[in-house]
């Protein structure tokens, strides 16, 4: 069964159907809601703005990720060929790592995550910011830095490394 209606006329038919002056538009799907820089922090994958400031201690409830690649424009959309590039970092906050996860199809180190999660409960023990607890979290947990891949799961010698 043919999905397209076969005209006697195809001519007279695109002749009626077409002006000259229009022109196609390609909708263009949004990737995500980036958070201007110094404005209220955004929900990168919903969009719903949150009560925080960008760069306040409030922002460490939410998980932060900053896109670099300069693939989106500065409104979190895909560049077409010829766009000029994004040289301003965005600025993307979740909700939890897992989001960010969900929303980016990928995985993240586990051991990011329980940091994450430890620092966010060590910064807001009642509910509130506690910046003395924070100050002494932070001064006993170093920030975190992905381990070095081991010889046995990579393969490789310390000479190749």
């Amino acid at each position: 069964m043919p999905s397209a209606k076969n005209y006697d006329d195809d001519e007279a038919h695109e002749d009626n159907n077409f002006d000259g002056d229009e022109r196609k538009t390609r909708v263009r799907h949004r990737h995500y809601f980036p958070t201007r820089l110094g404005g209220l922090c955004v929900n990168a994958k919903t969009g719903r703005k949150y009560h925080w400031r960008q760069g306040s201690f409030e922002e460490m409830r939410l998980y932060k990720v900053i896109d670099a690649t300069a693939y989106y424009d500065k409104d979190g959309f895909r560049r077409k060929p010829g766009e000029p590039v994004n040289k301003d970092p965005l600025f993307l906050y979740y909700d939890s790592p897992q989001e960010y996860a969900r929303h980016n199809k990928c995985e993240l180190n586990q051991n990011l995550v329980e940091w994450w999660n430890a620092r966010r409960v060590a910064a807001f023990p009642d509910g509130d910011f506690n910046r003395a607890a924070y100050y002494v979290w932070i001064a006993n947990n170093p920030r975190w830095v992905p381990s070095k891949p081991t010889k046995e799961s990579t393969g490789v010698s310390d000479e190749e490394w």
